[in-house]
């Protein structure tokens, strides 16, 4: 994940002042700390998100007052996902903070209860990290609704991937 690059959509996704990109509040920034979070994530957190939620397309983007809120939080960062928004359904959209890449998905909210001591089995990737996120949010790539709709596309992915090249037809006379 690249913080200069994230800043930079943020800033250019609040052109007209609704999310009020900026500083966190320091309580906020403290808590972060306890964390371990990959530094550009962290940083990115502290020093240029939305201070108020909102809606960028079909994703709600929580403010710090959000994500520091949300009830199960403790259960989501000892697996190493932090919750920072939500998909129309309810479904988390979580940063996995394993690794720095920051790799970003939704964590099914009807399964999570069920798999709280494994959160990645109620869990599938959307973007390889929150600048790639941001960057589909601008361009207006495809993202998928929530968990559900992630884990077809995911799968579809997968077998045209596996699937034989592209053939042309044969020219055989």
């Amino acid at each position: 994940m690249n913080y200069d690059v994230c800043r930079e959509f943020l800033n250019h996704l609040d052109t007209d002042r609704e999310f009020k990109v900026g500083d966190s509040p320091p309580v906020f920034g403290e808590w972060l700390d306890t964390l371990k979070l990959p530094w550009a994530f962290n940083h990115i957190l502290r020093s240029s998100w939305p201070r108020r939620s909102g809606y960028i397309r079909h994703i709600l983007l929580w403010n710090a007052k959000g994500i520091f809120k949300n009830p199960i939080r403790d259960i989501f960062v000892l697996q190493k996902f932090l919750a920072i928004g939500s998909a129309p359904n309810g479904d988390y959209l979580v940063v996995n903070f394993s690794d720095s890449n920051c790799e970003v998905g939704f964590v099914s909210h009807e399964n999570c209860c069920d798999h709280e001591g494994s959160l990645i089995n109620c869990y599938q990737p959307i973007a390889r990290g929150l600048d790639s996120l941001l960057f589909k949010l601008i361009e207006g790539h495809y993202l998928p609704t929530d968990y559900y709709a992630a884990k077809a596309f995911n799968q579809f992915l997968k077998e045209d991937m596996q699937g034989s090249a592209f053939k042309p037809p044969s020219t055989d006379t």
